[in-house]
C-alpha cells in the first residue's frame, strides 16, 4: 500500500499596472493571498477579468500578473486538513458500508470472506480505515501547533 503524505499548499494571486515596462510608477495593484484551492479554481475566471480590465484602463501600461502556491500554515493549514480528514473519514465509512451490504446481500454457498473480489475489498477498506487515521493524526498535530 502507498503512503499518505499531506502537503497543503494555498494560491497567491497578484495584479499590477506600471506606467512602464521598468517597473516605473504603480497605476493599479491588486492582491488575493492564501486562497484555498477550491476557492481559488472557482474564482480564477474573476482574477483573469481583473487583469484585463486593468489592461483596458490603462492601455500603454503595463501589466504583470502573479499565481504562484505557498505552503499553507495558521488557520488556512488546519482549515485544509480538516477538508482532508473529513473526505477521508466520508471514504472510509463509504467502503465499510459497502462491505456491510455485500454481506447482508450475499447468496452463494460458500462464505463470502472466501470470495476473491471480497477480500480484494476489505484490504481496501483496511487501507482507507488507515489513510483516515493518519489524516486525523495530521489534523491534530496541527491543531495543536496553532495554539
Amino acid at each position: 500500500m502507498s503512503t499518505f503524505t499531506i502537503e497543503p499548499f494555498t494560491y497567491n494571486w497578484s495584479c499590477r499596472v506600471y506606467e512602464t515596462r521598468r517597473g516605473d510608477g504603480v497605476i493599479y495593484a491588486k492582491r488575493f493571498s492564501e486562497l484555498r484551492p477550491e476557492l481559488y479554481m472557482k474564482y480564477r475566471w474573476y482574477f483573469l477579468y481583473l487583469a484585463a480590465l486593468a489592461q483596458v484602463r490603462s492601455p500603454k501600461g503595463h501589466v504583470e500578473v502573479r499565481e504562484w502556491r505557498a505552503p499553507a500554515n495558521g488557520q488556512t493549514l488546519v482549515q485544509l486538513l480538516k477538508q482532508r480528514e473529513v473526505s477521508a473519514r466520508r471514504e472510509s465509512t463509504r467502503c465499510s458500508n459497502l462491505l456491510a451490504k455485500a454481506i447482508e446481500n450475499w447468496s452463494c454457498l460458500f462464505p463470502i470472506q472466501q470470495d476473491e473480489l471480497y477480500q480484494k475489498a476489505e484490504r481496501k477498506a483496511k487501507h482507507k480505515m488507515q489513510l483516515h487515521r493518519q489524516a486525523f493524526l495530521k489534523w491534530q498535530e496541527a491543531v495543536e501547533s496553532t495554539k
